[in-house]
């Protein structure tokens, strides 16, 4: 019988196996560092990316916001309203009266149009200011006032103006236009430049001519929100309805409606009631004081 002779495997072999297993994990340990620190940055870019598409998506509404007015929405209303109607007008001379001239010369007219307002105001004597964002509009029915810097083109969101200025800040049907997710610093704004406090808005609660029936959304009138979640807003900038000029200004349906009245509440389209959850009637009046 031959004998099998013993195979000798060299000692460095041994050596050599030893270093390509350190080897091995050594790669292997690091390929799992490298994907989870690359996920964790993916993370971290992504937690970027999303603050960064918050922010495009307010800069977009905004701009999106600004084109309507500036290219679409005065030229259609041009066709239907004359040059010299402005929906403030409703509100004099009752308002002259309480904020009159003497004690509350200087105001703010918040989305000033086409500047009929203001020449109102003028006329009665106030030294009155205004902006708008449509810049096209105001360059169409108020170069004089451009020129002078008594109207001027911006967004209620950043108003050129200086802290304190105004006695009375005024807006007629322009809060309603602005996305919600402008109110915030649109009302902050309106306080910043109020002196005394007095603030004094109308803001539509039903959908504009021009808007589409639901269910398709709004596109003028595009902030239809109830009283509550208004005042609600504006008491974060620690400012408080008015209850005494509320009740000089604001009308309700009557507990007992007319035959008239009654055919145009049952005519009346959803979202375009003239009607608000308090029956409170078109215009709605809101009238804040302001801590200064």
């Amino acid at each position: 019988m031959n004998r099998i002779k013993e195979l000798k495997v060299p000692e460095y072999f041994f050596k050599m196996m030893k270093s390509i297993v350190l080897l091995t994990l050594g790669f292997f340990a690091f390929t799992l560092a490298t994907v989870h620190f690359g996920r964790r940055g993916n993370s971290a870019n992504h937690s970027i990316d999303s603050t960064n598409t918050l922010s495009t998506l307010a800069l977009d509404l905004r701009s999106e916001n600004k084109l309507l007015y500036n290219e679409h929405y005065h030229k259609l209303r041009d066709k239907d309203v004359p040059s010299n109607f402005f929906y403030g007008k409703r509100f004099f001379p009752l308002l002259a009266e309480i904020y009159p001239s003497t004690l509350y010369p200087e105001w703010f007219d918040a989305g000033c149009g086409n500047c009929a307002t203001l020449r109102f105001l003028r006329k009665k004597g106030y030294r009155a200011y205004g902006s708008d964002v449509a810049e096209s509009n105001l360059k169409k029915h108020c170069p004089d006032f451009i020129k002078k810097r008594i109207a001027v083109a911006a967004t209620l969101a950043d108003i050129p103006f200086p802290d304190d200025k105004f006695d009375v800040v005024f807006s007629a049907d322009v809060l309603e236009h602005i996305p919600h997710t402008e109110i915030p610093s649109v009302v902050k704004e309106l306080v910043r430049v109020s002196k005394t406090g007095v603030i004094f808005l109308s803001i539509s609660q039903r959908l504009a001519k021009f808007d589409p029936d639901p269910p398709e959304a709004a596109k003028i009138h595009i902030t239809l929100r109830p009283r509550s979640w208004w005042d609600d807003h504006f008491r974060e900038s620690e400012c408080y309805p008015n209850y005494d000029v509320l009740r000089k200004f604001q009308r309700k349906l009557p507990k007992s409606l007319g035959p008239g009245l009654q055919r145009k509440v049952n005519d009346a389209k959803r979202g375009r009631e003239f009607w608000n959850e308090l029956n409170e009637t078109e215009p709605w009046v809101f009238p804040y004081i302001c801590k200064k």
